[in-house]
């Protein structure tokens, strides 16, 4: 799960795998100790106390893990419906299936066409608390966009989140994308 985690972080501001994979140990701890698994925001607190990993980075990078945990778990489900003897729960585990792909299109069609708009609309009242640094105000959302847009491509999943990425005034991140790269390394294209 470390080796996987360390992935989605975008190679150029990659955390180090040993960092990563401390981090990894500290959420596991956190989830056995604590209730609502809070061991993933310990993990990306962990994170950011060892190798200065934006926390709104790291916490994007696990909301795109914990995405393709659940579709590879709802894949799986309906793979393995015929195999299933008939059982009630199907068609609530159905609903649900349902109600989280559109909840995962919302917030791709969202960061797609608005990038990190929203959530500095969201995040603007934070500004009013005294003991939220204003610096995190403004950083957390390029840095959340920018997590996405990095395990997106790490994951496949990245054309839309990459495009949507773009580079922010307030950190000057540059991000790569677009979708056709001619890319050579020694005589053979990559793609």
């Amino acid at each position: 799960r470390a080796i996987r985690w360390w992935t989605l972080f975008a190679p150029a501001g990659r955390p180090s795998l040993r960092h990563v994979t401390e981090a990894t140990y500290v959420g596991y701890l956190a989830n056995a100790l604590l209730p609502a698994r809070a061991g993933e925001a310990a993990k990306a607190v962990a994170l950011n106390r060892s190798s200065n990993t934006p926390v709104a980075e790291s916490v994007a990078t696990i909301f795109v893990e914990r995405a393709w945990d659940v579709l590879s778990l709802v894949l799986l489900l309906f793979l393995m419906l015929p195999a299933l003897p008939h059982v009630t729960w199907l068609r609530g585990a159905a609903a649900i299936a349902a109600v989280l792909l559109v909840a995962l299109g919302a917030i791709a069609f969202v960061v797609i066409n608005w990038g990190e708009r929203p959530l500095r609309t969201l995040m603007a009242p934070l500004r009013w608390l005294p003991f939220i640094p204003p610096a995190l105000v403004e950083q957390a959302p390029a840095q959340f966009v920018q997590g996405l847009a990095a395990a997106g491509a790490a994951g496949a999943i990245g054309a839309p989140f990459a495009r949507a990425a773009q580079p922010s005034p307030v950190t000057g991140t540059q991000i790569l994308s677009g979708e056709r790269f001619d890319l050579t390394v020694g005589e053979m294209p990559v793609n």
